[in-house]
């Protein structure tokens, strides 16, 4: 097949889905290109890590400006710039990740490639999006051949927004089958590996550093049980603004207990010295790490947001919080880091077991290639 991805920047998790499904493509026999905008603004930027990876994989990538601004002159001047990789590829399957890239994606079908079938993944609905925008986003939505929500969870959202059933596929995310191990080459790994060697305990936090993941509400309720046990650590893996959460942890004496990592190419790593994964985010689309905690089986904590619900299955793979309820968050934490050797060993194998089943990225690529397959030549 001839396919063309185009996303507004390659970052974080809908980023990785992008490079993991582009890069299985183009190994399987697929031409393969992604046009990405080119110039990032403040929290938003293409990993320079993920655009080295597709291009050794043999996949053509262009940035352009920009698939990321809901500016319809920039979106066509985004286009223009990819006219060679266009014309080299010439697209069959032109599949949008968010709503304004599969815009371009209906653009091109429209003008160049009428024979192309479109499709747009949402991989989350975010939590500032303006009743215009929601609009636009349907509207874009309703004209694609299909739209992929990454959970069922997701899916029912998207009907509730007034979307067709049979338009509306799921096909869940998923990752490498075999985790990045432990990098000994690390300072910090090496230096929290130590520590656990000493006896301590870790709760990881992993995620970009926002009000969407939340990580403000886990130090909140980690600053009490600091008090309490003198062998916890809190850590935090994810690129974003870390000052207001470094500032409180001064405040509150832990300067040595809380430690920031910033983003790390291979965070999935880190999981390997976690005690507890939390994600206490307040909206998700599918969130990779609780796909690699099951992995690597470490206990979760999650908020009880929809899409963690599916994921942990209402709480049997993992214990659910209600979202921005510190006091609940503190007392499972201290009930989670409890856990005996049997509890913990069952848990966790439940949850590997989830994740062979359903989560893995081989599955992901086979489900997005039934449907390209099903949408071949019918746009």
């Amino acid at each position: 097949m001839r396919i063309l991805h185009l996303t507004s920047f390659l970052q974080g998790g809908a980023g990785r889905v992008v490079r993991d499904l582009a890069l299985l493509q183009s190994s399987r026999g697929d031409r393969v290109g992604v046009l990405t905008s080119r110039t990032g603004v403040e929290g938003y930027g293409n990993y320079p890590q993920y655009l080295g990876e597709l291009r050794r994989g043999g996949v053509e990538v262009v940035e352009a400006d920009s698939l990321f601004f809901r500016d319809p002159g920039g979106l066509l001047a985004a286009l223009d710039g990819a006219g060679s990789l266009l014309e080299r590829l010439r697209p069959e399957i032109l599949h949008g990740h968010a709503a304004f890239p599969a815009l371009g994606a209906l653009v091109l079908r429209g003008s160049s490639f009428p024979g192309s079938s479109t499709l747009m993944t949402m991989h989350g609905w975010g939590l500032r999006k303006s009743p215009e925008m929601e609009r636009a986003d349907v509207a874009v939505m309703s004209r694609v051949d299909r739209v992929v929500a990454v959970a069922q969870t997701g899916r029912d959202f998207l009907l509730s927004k007034g979307l067709a059933p049979e338009r509306v596929e799921v096909v869940y995310n998923g990752v490498d089958s075999i985790g990045a191990g432990g990098l000994p080459g690390d300072p910090l790994w090496s230096a929290l590996k130590e520590e656990k060697g000493r006896g301590k305990r870790i709760i990881g936090c992993l995620g970009t550093l926002g009000e969407r993941k939340n990580q403000a509400l886990l130090l909140e309720a980690f600053v009490p049980l600091a008090r309490r046990f003198s062998d916890l650590i809190l850590l935090f893996i994810g690129d974003g603004d870390e000052s207001s959460l470094r500032e409180r942890a001064e405040r509150e004496g832990l300067r040595e207990r809380v430690v920031f990592g910033g983003y790390r190419p291979q965070g999935d790593a880190y999981l390997s010295l976690f005690d507890l994964l939390v994600l206490p985010s307040r909206n998700e689309g599918m969130p990779l790490t609780l796909l690699e905690a099951l992995r690597e089986r470490i206990p979760i904590l999650a908020s009880s947001i929809p899409e963690h619900r599916e994921i942990l299955q209402e709480g049997a793979l993992g214990a659910l919080f209600p979202v921005d309820n510190r006091e609940a968050l503190e007392a499972l934490l201290e009930e989670s880091l409890a856990l005996t050797p049997g509890e913990r060993t069952l848990l966790v194998e439940r949850g590997a077991q989830r994740f062979a089943e359903r989560f893995s990225r081989e599955k992901m690529e086979e489900g997005y290639r039934a449907l390209y397959a099903a949408l071949r030549g019918r746009g």
